[in-house]
């Protein structure tokens, strides 16, 4: 129920993230958080641990999202919030000056598959299954994304990240998150989708995987060559802190049918211009490495 008394919009949080409500937890009850942007379906919060953001059905979710239900065609924009208005933590509600209150006390905890703990072995990743998600992308990745430059038109920029993103050389990796970060136009330019898709197939990977803690250092190192907005994203990765529909594709790709891959997959290149399908590009490139560790680790078996 929407009342109009004394908010232009009063609600009730659907669902909110885990992280989002430990970090609520962290602040002081009547406390200002800066308002960072105002989106059709997103408003961004600017806080010392990050980008937070209340978000309609629409989006998904993540573990820095609070969730409400949509209430108008316009969404967040109809309300005119700005900068200006701030938004007050009481202790249980989000409040934006006068335009939408958000009460938080009845919203459900939302956890996704890799935050509740998943971790993917290397010996239970199936090539069968990587093949089904390149032959998905090669039906489903939108034009100009980066699947398509890498794989189909194979732009030399792209090609030379791919043979950079080497976990056996720290030089290699530095050269390719310099090359790959703030790639692009938008908010989230198309480098930033690639990295943040690739961190998190090894993120959630449970083995010992050489130089990821360089790779994810080299992330925090060069956040500002990209935009706030997307370092908020990549620093998130690092974290291992990704969206639903990144968590939701590296489960399938590890434990899901044919069917629930494509799925998934089809949900992911659903987001933006070309995000998606860059994110998507990203954790097709990690399963790809991820086998080439693998038939590394048998050659030294072997030997």
């Amino acid at each position: 129920m929407f009342s109009k008394e004394k908010f232009i919009v009063s609600t009730s949080a659907v669902y909110i993230g885990e992280s989002f409500k430990s970090i609520l937890e962290s602040l002081d009850i009547y406390e200002n958080l800066k308002l960072h942007s105002v989106f059709h379906n997103v408003i961004n919060l600017d806080t010392d641990f990050g980008l937070l953001s209340v978000v309609t059905s629409k989006i998904g979710h993540m573990g820095v999202y609070v969730e409400i239900q949509e209430f108008c065609d316009e969404g967040f924009l109809y309300l005119g919030i700005d900068k200006t208005n701030g938004c007050l933590y009481t202790g249980y509600s989000l409040e934006f000056n006068n335009k939408l209150n958000i009460d938080l006390r009845n919203a459900r905890l939302w956890r996704g598959t890799l935050d509740s703990g998943f971790r993917w072995k290397l010996n239970e990743l199936k090539r069968d299954n990587v093949s089904v998600l390149k032959a998905a992308l090669n039906i489903y990745a939108k034009k100009n994304s980066a699947f398509q430059r890498l794989y189909k038109q194979r732009e030399a920029y792209f090609a030379e990240a791919f043979e950079n993103l080497n976990f056996n050389n720290a030089e290699k990796l530095s050269s390719a998150v310099k090359g790959l970060i703030g790639l692009g136009p938008g908010l989230t330019p198309t480098g930033d989708d690639f990295l943040t898709g690739f961190l998190a197939v090894f993120n959630s990977c449970g083995d010992y995987i050489y130089n990821r803690k360089v790779l994810n250092n080299l992330i925090f190192k060069n956040l500002d060559r990209t935009n706030y907005i997307s370092s908020s994203m990549l620093k998130n990765a690092a974290n291992n802190l990704y969206h639903e529909y990144i968590q939701n594709l590296i489960y399938t790709v590890i434990c899901g049918s044919v069917e629930e891959i494509i799925n998934a997959l089809k949900v992911l290149v659903g987001v933006g211009a070309t995000s998606g399908s860059d994110l998507a590009c990203g954790i097709y490139t990690g399963f790809l490495k991820a086998l080439e560790l693998i038939g590394r680790q048998g050659e030294n078996i072997a030997h």
